[in-house]
C-alpha cells in the first residue's frame, strides 16, 4: 500500500468530522436562537390574548351593567304602564 493514499485518506476522513462537528455547532447556535425566537412569540401571544380577555370582561361588565339597570327601571312599579308592565313576554307577566 502506498503511504500517501493512506495519508489522504485519513486527512479526508479528519476534515470530514472537523465539518461534522463545525455543523453541529452551527446547530446548536440555529437551534437555541429559533428557542430564543419561539419563548418571544409564545409570550407575546400569551400577552395578546390576556388583553384579548380582559377586553372581553371589561364589555361584558359594561353590557351587564347596562342591562341590570334596564331591568330595574322595568321592575320599578311607577315604570309599568297598564298593558304588559313593561315586560317584553307579556304571557309571563303577573299584571297582564
Amino acid at each position: 500500500m502506498d503511504v500517501s493514499n493512506i495519508e489522504a485518506a485519513e486527512a479526508s476522513i479528519d476534515q470530514f468530522i472537523e465539518r461534522r462537528a463545525r455543523d453541529a455547532r452551527d446547530a446548536a447556535v440555529i437551534d437555541e436562537a429559533w428557542w430564543d425566537s419561539e419563548i418571544r412569540h409564545r409570550d407575546r401571544r400569551r400577552e395578546e390574548n390576556r388583553e384579548a380577555w380582559h377586553g372581553f370582561h371589561a364589555h361584558m361588565q359594561e353590557l351587564h351593567a347596562s342591562l341590570s339597570e334596564e331591568h330595574r327601571a322595568k321592575a320599578r312599579p311607577s315604570s309599568r304602564s297598564r298593558r304588559g308592565g313593561g315586560c317584553v313576554l307579556t304571557d309571563l307577566c303577573s299584571n297582564t
